[in-house]
């Protein structure tokens, strides 16, 4: 049967461009963070001859020249130090208590197949529909949306939200504070 949604940074992108292909599917969707974009590589159903310049769009397995240099970069980026400054961005109140995600984080990154869904994930042709597309095609199909977004965000700021909010007046629009990337973990 039909669920509500939820999604949070990228998975907010995934979740509205989901329900926008599946409506039968949604009861509601909620996007907390959303990040509007995604996928900076060319979508080889939409750019067929633009994708041909770029051989590698973020399937597996990795070429091997993707597979080095992705190594080279997980090294850093996965040190815990790394981690811990990218959380303390992530969450406006720096009294939250952020062990238990920090270590579930520190858990997953030492996964054998971490840094090739790193690349994958980064190397992501654009999708077919844009965000603003999917939201538009969400209300066309009368998908009830509700936009979330914590005010000291410093990556998906509430001006994003409000673009969205721009589209399809009728969604409620919630700017939570002090709440930064994650309102969901912190509010």
């Amino acid at each position: 049967e039909p669920v509500y949604i939820v999604g949070n940074s990228l998975g907010g992108f995934i979740s509205l461009y989901f329900s926008a292909c599946n409506p039968k599917l949604v009861k509601g969707i909620t996007l907390l963070n959303a990040t509007p974009f995604w996928g900076f590589l060319p979508n080889p159903e939409t750019s067929p001859r633009l994708a041909k310049l770029f051989p590698w769009a973020g399937t597996f397995p990795l070429p091997a020249r993707v597979r080095k240099l992705t190594a080279l970069l997980w090294e850093k980026i996965s040190e815990p130090e790394s981690i811990y400054e990218v959380l303390k961005q992530v969450y406006a109140d720096h009294s939250t208590k952020v062990d238990e995600v920090f270590n579930k984080i520190i858990e997953v990154t030492q996964h054998p197949a971490a840094p090739a869904s790193f690349a994958s994930i980064m190397f992501a042709p654009r999708a077919k529909m844009s965000f603003q597309e999917s939201l538009i095609r969400c209300k066309q199909q009368d998908v009830p949306i509700c936009l979330m977004y914590g005010k000291e965000d410093p990556w998906v700021k509430p001006f994003w939200g409000l673009r969205a909010k721009h589209k399809v007046p009728e969604a409620p629009f919630y700017e939570i504070s002090p709440a930064g990337h994650c309102p969901h973990d912190e509010v």
